[in-house]
């Protein structure tokens, strides 16, 4: 009796793991099958996206090539009937090529369009670096025209510290009599290369003696360095003409000497004191 119970004890329990084998081997190719069918959908999927990409890539190449046709032949960027805004990442290579092409024209009129063409497709910011080494070099001589440095200095901005080789002629351009636009001009400058020197300039606006020789000092004491002053001061007291203005930047220069290394003194004594020491 109890040899036949384990019998069919044992023949239970086979047709049950026979069961459960049948029913995993069922699972398993049904997962098989939803695993071959996914891996079919993304091929196709994946197909699409190439034809998609190819189709892009074929519209992106005649745009550009479109642009570059209508550069190359004198055509400016703003009318070519192509909004800077939609031209792609991609295809600013060729057409900041064809603007450099123009920049080298002789014309001036061909000139502006190029700066204005380089100034309304800048690259972006994870390209600059790339562009710099075309671009600046380029666009520095323009520094030196008038009628165009505006346009050349609002290209190179943004290049920012990619631009650092513009940074002495920027400077070296600056017009010096005018304060308002001397100031901005040498924190772009900076901007380029915070080691540039400005001294050249400051030297510059002082012998200018535009503004009231007091007015002068007291902004260049505020927005510069001590040294920077005292060294702008010094080169303009030795190339001053006139004795008389030698004379006032002797006494400017006695003044900067008793201010310590920190700042103003705690009780300065007029500037003026000092100027009229050197006149008695």
């Amino acid at each position: 009796m109890s040899k036949s119970s384990n019998h069919k004890t044992h023949v239970w329990i086979a047709g049950v793991s026979a069961a459960i084998v049948v029913v995993m081997a069922a699972i398993l190719f049904g997962q098989v099958r939803l695993v071959a069918l996914q891996n079919h959908t993304l091929m196709i999927d994946n197909q699409k996206l190439e034809i998609r990409l190819d189709l892009l890539k074929t519209t992106l190449d005649n745009q550009g090539q479109q642009v570059v046709a209508k550069l190359d032949a004198g055509w400016s960027l703003t009318t070519s009937r192509v909004s800077p805004l939609n031209i792609h990442e991609d295809v600013k290579g060729p057409i900041i090529g064809a603007l450099l092409r123009q920049l080298k024209d002789d014309r001036p009129f061909v000139k502006l369009q190029a700066l204005q063409g380089l100034m309304l497709i800048h690259p972006e910011n994870h390209s600059r670096e790339i562009f710099a080494p075309l671009v600046v070099p380029a666009v520095i001589p323009a520094l030196r025209d008038p009628r165009l440095k505006m346009h050349a200095a609002a290209v190179l901005q943004p290049f920012r510290s990619n631009a650092k080789a513009a940074a002495p002629v920027v400077l070296e351009t600056a017009d010096e009599r005018n304060w308002a636009s001397l100031s901005p001009t040498i924190g772009s400058a900076r901007g380029m290369d915070p080691a540039c020197d400005v001294v050249p300039l400051l030297t510059r606006h002082i012998l200018a003696n535009v503004d009231p020789w007091k007015t002068t000092l007291t902004r260049l004491q505020q927005v510069f360095t001590p040294a920077e002053v005292r060294q702008s001061y010094q080169n303009a007291q030795k190339q001053a003409s006139d004795p008389q203005l030698r004379g006032l930047y002797e006494g400017i220069l006695r003044y900067l000497g008793d201010q310590p290394p920190g700042g103003v003194l705690q009780s300065p004594r007029d500037v003026e004191e000092y100027v009229r020491q050197g006149e008695s």
